[in-house]
C-alpha cells in the first residue's frame, strides 16, 4: 500500500506541477489562514516530501550500480564518493576495455579525473558480462529519470512568488543532495 502511494505521487506530482506551471494561480496577497487549503500549496508540501523519497531512491539505485560495477572498477567507489558523480562516471567509463583512455572531462573535476585515470591503469577489474553491464545501464537510466523528477519537484516552489511560507527546510532538502 505504501509503495503504491509512493508510485502514484511519483507519477502524478510532476504532472500536477506542469499543470500549475502552464496555468499558474493568480498572484495575490496570500491569506495565510487559508494557504493550507490551496491545492497548489498542498502540491508544494507533497513535492517536499517526494523530493526526500526520490533522493532515497537514487541512493538505492546508486548502491545497486556500485555493487554491480565494482567488478569492473573496484577502486572507483573510493575515488568518486558523490552518488551523482559516481553514476555519471560509470555511464562515461562504460564497459570499456581500457578505462584509462576514456574521456571524463565534463563528468568529473580535473583532480578526480587524474586520480581515476592513474588508478584505472593498475586496476584489476574485469570487463563485465553483457547481461551484468545491461543491468548497470538500466540502473543508470533509472537514476537519470529520478534525477530529472527530483529537479522538477525541487525547482517548482522557487517559481511561486505568491506563497510566503517557511521554505528553508525544503530548500535545504533539495540543495543538500548535491553537497
Amino acid at each position: 500500500m505504501v509503495l503504491s502511494n509512493y508510485l502514484c505521487c511519483l507519477l502524478t506530482t510532476p504532472q500536477e506541477i506542469e499543470k500549475y506551471q502552464s496555468n499558474p494561480t493568480p498572484t495575490t496577497k496570500p491569506n495565510h489562514a487559508h494557504t493550507h487549503i490551496n491545492p497548489e500549496y498542498t502540491l508544494i508540501v507533497q513535492s517536499n516530501n517526494l523530493s526526500v523519497d526520490v533522493d532515497n531512491e537514487i541512493l538505492v539505485v546508486h548502491k545497486f550500480i556500485r555493487d554491480h560495477y565494482s567488478a569492473r572498477f573496484p577502486e572507483l567507489e573510493q575515488l568518486v564518493s558523490d552518488p551523482y558523480m559516481y553514476i555519471r562516471s560509470v555511464r562515461a567509463l562504460a564497459n570499456s576495455e581500457d578505462l584509462a583512455k576514456v574521456n571524463l572531462s565534463g563528468t568529473l573535476p580535473p583532480a578526480i579525473i587524474m586520480s581515476v585515470v592513474v588508478t584505472a591503469t593498475t586496476s584489476h577489474g574485469k570487463v563485465l558480462e553483457e547481461t551484468r553491464w545491461a543491468a548497470v545501464q538500466r540502473a543508470c537510466d533509472l537514476a537519470d529519470r529520478l534525477e530529472e523528477a527530483r529537479k522538477k519537484v525541487c525547482i517548482y516552489p522557487f517559481l511561486l512568488p505568491q506563497f510566503e511560507f517557511d521554505s528553508w527546510m525544503f530548500r535545504y532538502s533539495c540543495m543538500s543532495a548535491h553537497e
